[in-house]
């Protein structure tokens, strides 16, 4: 939904206030979602295509395109939180490749041919081509100048929280 209101279907003249509705909420989505990844990079799943990896790929896609909205915007902060999720999404997901170049489709080192971890409608076809095409949509959304430092949740909120408790008014800064 995100790629697509990116894309252009959010024109009010059509579709309304649902365009603006929609857009807030996926944008209010990106933000949970980015609050519950891991330092590793990965997001807690739960039941259907859990520990897949095109979770990490479509994460990926997303952090990027949120990046570059909020940069646009003015939102420094948020864009360089967003770019370093993107980052920590790519490096999850690239843990898991293996010496032929595809990737495991499920999150452990078995044989794939054993199919250990898998659904019954997992195939290395179609979820390595998930990825793979979620992964070139995170680089076409990517900031290509790479002119967004990263920066971690808490580097900016800690600094504003100590800030204001000291009654210091500290503009935010990236590292």
């Amino acid at each position: 939904m995100t790629v697509m209101l990116a894309q252009g279907f959010n024109d009010s003249a059509v579709y309304g206030d649902a365009s603006s509705e929609l857009s807030e909420l996926m944008r209010r989505a990106a933000w949970t979602h980015l609050l519950m990844q891991s330092p590793w990079g990965e997001i807690p799943t739960g039941g259907r295509s859990s520990q897949h990896q095109w979770n990490e790929a479509a994460s990926a896609a997303v952090y990027e395109l949120q990046a570059v909205q909020f940069a646009a915007s003015g939102d420094a902060p948020s864009a360089c939180m967003f770019k370093r999720a993107a980052h920590l999404s790519l490096q999850s997901v690239a843990r898991w490749q293996n010496a032929a170049g595809d990737l495991q489709i499920v999150k452990n080192h078995f044989d794939p041919s054993l199919r250990f971890g898998y659904e019954d409608y997992s195939f290395l076809s179609q979820y390595n081509l998930l990825p793979a095409s979620q992964l070139a949509t995170a680089y076409v959304f990517a900031d290509q100048t790479d002119a967004i430092p990263e920066a971690r949740p808490r580097d900016i909120v800690c600094c504003d929280v100590v800030g204001r408790a000291a009654g210091m008014d500290l503009p935010h800064r990236a590292r």
